[in-house]
């Protein structure tokens, strides 16, 4: 990464495989680690394959920069890993976006709010407050469906112990991709 001038740089093998310079739009994460997006001219957004551990003062790797296969679906600027499709429902609340798959472009593309607020899974609190009756208001707090209690375990706890969760508090504590209760 480089500054020129107040702005941020990336200099690193592009979907096509070959070296590009990509300004840094965005900046996700602050206390444990961040990751740098850019725009690409579809509208795509794409997390650029670096990040920082702000914890332990570091860059790393991120989907392809040490070894990478620019042809793999997996790579930071493969077409389909795109900010909007893998990672921004999760990560904001409220996104909006046009894709035209014909041109395969991207327009338009605002979120209400950085992080995911409980209404990013479980919708406008006001349906939940304005519900006539208890058993209407747990309807509007649930996520998926609200017949399967299976269904809302799993949506639950996928959602908080990947990231309400996942940092020291109440005797969690985050460790890779495992959550220890302590």
């Amino acid at each position: 990464m480089f500054k020129k001038g107040k702005e941020f740089f990336v200099e690193t093998t592009g979907a096509e495989g070959q070296l590009h310079t990509y300004k840094v739009e965005w900046v996700i994460g602050t206390t444990w680690k961040q990751r740098y997006v850019t725009r690409f001219p579809n509208g795509g957004m794409h997390i650029l394959p670096v990040e920082w551990s702000v914890t332990a003062e570091t860059w790393s790797d991120y989907h392809g920069l040490k070894s990478f296969d620019y042809t793999a679906s997996s790579y930071w600027a493969a077409k389909g890993r795109t900010w909007q499709d893998k990672c921004g429902s999760c990560h904001v609340t409220g996104l909006s976006y046009d894709f035209d798959p014909k041109t395969y472009t991207y327009k338009d593309t605002n979120w209400v709010d950085n992080g995911a607020g409980c209404e990013a899974c479980h919708g406008p609190g006001s349906k939940h407050l304005a519900a006539p009756s208890e058993e209407e208001r747990r309807m509007h707090r649930l996520p998926y469906a609200p017949d399967s209690q299976e269904l809302n375990l799993r949506g639950y706890f996928s959602a908080h112990l990947q990231g309400c969760l996942s940092r020291d508090i109440g005797g969690r504590r985050r460790v890779g991709k495992t959550t220890q209760f302590v």
